[in-house]
């Protein structure tokens, strides 16, 4: 990475891609990111996490959700610690905020409103006009009508074993019901024959992520089985009475303007088994039956069965609940777990045919995730973080949107389960970022081997010959599907000007579109593009921020970050007929701009710069939620559009129906100045810039303030 540059503008000459004049150059910002940048990196390979952490330490300024890291968050979770009140005291306060006075409705008021949700009570702030704010304070399950009437149906989605028929070779999942009757897990050669093999609609198919406690036994003393037992059993008890009161077939409710369920709605395990196996299963005088029947074990079901799990080693008083009720166990029938140790076959192997077994079971290892819906099991979240088996499964559930059921490992209070679990859930929630730049730099750029990768990553395992394993897996993911947009995103690259007739267009707001976006038409898959195989990286000619080779349209990539930028660059380099067909004609140059929340990878540029775009046809090539979300291809679509050239958008991250032509821009409109060849300002600052500072660059690039 260059170093940050420091002192006031100085004259240098552009090469044949920019103007031809000599141009004064803006070489520094108050927003410029290089200083951080440098101290985060400085002092030769550190930990991911660290260097993350270091970088967000000595940003002047940061967003409002600026990056996430396991070091952020130790030290945010022991400030919580040191000032938590006691624990009965905190639990007055709760009862307090639930048991507040509750309004009938929100009042018939104009004005501005704001909402807070904290546990499950909603608190509304309205505005009146010119009257101090009111606060009023609704429960989630008794929302005002506002809120009722702007709801949509939001059912959790049924499995896909609902739907499809689904054959898996080798794969055995563990019923619960077999589990109540051990009462422990077992070796998967100890129980063979009462695994079952098939995948059926009707059924709830969950995968258990859990952490060993020992080198050859997860589980040594029960804990883990007796928890999760009596938690599922609590989760089926959920489901039933949100059945009951809500009705067997009428759906969940999600409010649009919260993004929250509302009204009679239970946890997402328990919708799930609502709609999974419930739904399949009873009709609604079945159901009455079963609701009372579970009603009798609202006291054991209250905290999800914890202090129930503890005081039931062996699960001997779950399998008494479970034999008096046939309906409650026609339930359990159906559904199925996958817990590693209990369902592939665990050494010592008998013979050559388990080895097989275990190596095709730890390569299916996804797909056995994602028929179902995965439970995490957190006795402790640092160790979990740690894991490398847990990360990866907690990244295969973020990447293919499969929902997290957090549940406790062991003993622990309501105060530290619910701590873990705002913990694991804060962390995973940018791991998938400082995983896919730690894999990028070994990848792309052979900056270190796959050991020292995880190892920066601070992963391990309790057999360190998984690590290659799951080295792999991690390369099969490819680049996080989501984006996370913050003022404290590093900009670098080459911001394209376009021209058009004397004048140069330059985006001075970086606000979004409020127009919607075409649907897609043609296909041009680049999904491969940003898939890392573990073969040789580009070609390393293929770096730079700014390319020309031919006549034709130029391509701008927006990416999450330098290296993916360069991964997309080298498709378009070595995909030229694809593109010409796709696109209607060639490309003959590129730029590049990564807006990247994580910057603790390799950063070839380093800098951000501006380039006059001389060009009749443009492409952008960026992912759907970069399209929507993200302020540097706002700016790039709003300056082209307005200049009255027509815009392409591949979505790089899907296959097909995903070329678009951008509707043209207002030439009116404010978000935009036109500015002479010959008065225009250029950036070349090293280290690029915070997001927040794209606006305050671009009004110094158009010579005035803001």
């Amino acid at each position: 990475m260059s170093a940050p540059c420091s002192g006031g503008d100085r004259e240098v000459s552009t090469n044949s891609h920019e103007p031809s004049t000599l141009t004064r150059v803006i070489t520094s910002s108050p927003w410029g990111a290089g200083e951080a940048l440098a101290y985060a990196h400085a002092g030769g390979p550190r930990p991911y996490d660290e260097i993350g952490s270091r970088f967000r330490s000595a940003a002047p300024q940061t967003g409002a959700v600026p990056l996430r890291t396991i070091t952020d968050l130790r030290r945010e979770r022991d400030i919580r610690t040191r000032g938590r009140l006691p624990a009965r005291l905190q639990g007055l306060l709760d009862h307090a905020d639930r048991l507040a006075h509750r309004p009938i409705d929100l009042p018939t008021v104009s004005g501005r409103m704001g909402w807070e949700v904290r546990g499950e009570v909603i608190h509304l702030t309205v505005h009146p006009d010119g009257q101090p704010p009111q606060v009023w304070s609704f429960p989630l399950t008794a929302p005002p009508t506002l809120l009722r009437d702007q709801a949509e149906d939001d059912d959790v989605p049924a499995g896909a074993n609902q739907t499809h028929r689904i054959e898996l070779a080798g794969v055995r999942w563990l019923p619960l019901p077999t589990l109540a009757a051990t009462g422990r897990m077992l070796r998967m050669q100890d129980w063979r024959d009462q695994l079952v093999s098939d995948v059926h609609p009707g059924r709830l198919y969950l995968f258990v992520s859990h952490r060993w406690l020992t080198p050859d036994e997860p589980d040594p003393d029960g804990t883990q089985a007796c928890v999760l037992a009596w938690h599922l059993l609590s989760a089926v008890c959920e489901a039933v009475r949100v059945a009951h009161l809500r009705g067997l077939r009428r759906p969940r409710r999600r409010s649009t303007i919260l993004g929250l369920p509302i009204g009679m709605a239970g946890t997402e395990l328990a919708e799930a088994v609502v709609v999974n196996v419930l739904r399949p299963l009873l009709d609604d005088d079945a159901l009455a039956v079963l609701y009372t029947e579970v009603s009798a074990l609202d006291a054991l079901t209250a905290d999800r069965g914890l202090a129930a799990a503890l005081a039931d080693p062996g699960l001997s008083r779950l399998r008494e609940i479970v034999a008096a009720s046939q309906l409650l166990r026609a339930v359990l029938d159906r559904i199925m777990l996958w817990y590693d140790y209990a369902c592939l076959p665990q050494r010592p192997h008998a013979d050559a045919q388990e080895v097989r077994e275990v190596e095709q079971g730890l390569r299916e290892l996804r797909a056995y995730q994602l028929i179902g819906r995965t439970v995490v099991m957190l006795d402790d979240v640092d160790a979990h973080l740690a894991s490398a088996w847990c990360t990866l499964e907690a990244l295969v559930a973020d990447a293919h949107h499969t929902s997290l059921h957090l549940l406790p490992g062991g003993p622990v209070s309501a105060d530290a389960a619910e701590e873990s679990d705002r913990f694991l859930r804060e962390a995973l929630a940018d791991r998938p970022h400082l995983v896919w730049r730690a894999l990028l730099d070994t990848e792309v750029f052979g900056l270190q081997d796959r050991v020292a990768c995880m190892a920066r990553l601070g992963l391990v395992a309790t057999r360190p010959g998984d690590l290659p394993l799951v080295y792999q897996h991690l390369l099969a993911l490819g680049a996080p599907q989501g984006v996370h947009v913050d003022d404290a995103e590093v900009v670098t690259g080459v911001l394209p000007l376009p021209v058009a007739g004397a004048d140069v267009f330059v985006p001075v707001d970086t606000a979004r579109p409020v127009r919607p976006t075409p649907p897609g038409g043609a296909g041009l898959d680049l999904t491969a593009a940003l898939h890392l195989t573990g073969g040789p990286g580009p070609d390393p000619a293929h770096r730079a921020s700014w390319q020309r080779w031919d006549v034709g349209a130029h391509a701008v990539i927006v990416a999450a970050c330098e290296a993916e930028a360069v991964l997309v660059a080298d498709w378009v380099r070595t995909h030229p007929a694809e593109l010409a067909t796709a696109l209607g004609g060639p490309v003959g140059s590129l730029s590049w701009l990564a807006s990247d929340i994580a910057p603790v990878g390799h950063l070839p540029s380093g800098a951000l710069r501006t380039a006059v775009v001389e060009a009749d046809r443009w492409v952008l090539l960026t992912s759907t939620a970069r399209l929507r979300h993200c302020a540097a291809t706002a700016a790039v679509v709003t300056a082209v559009t307005t200049a009255g050239l027509p815009l392409l958008h591949v979505a790089i991250d899907r296959r097909g129906d995903n070329i678009t032509e951008l509707p043209p821009g207002d030439p009116a409109d404010r978000r935009v100045r036109r500015v002479p060849a010959d008065r225009l300002r250029h950036a070349d600052i090293a280290g690029g810039v915070f997001r927040a500072g794209l606006i305050p660059l671009a009004y110094a690039v158009v010579g005035g303030d803001r």
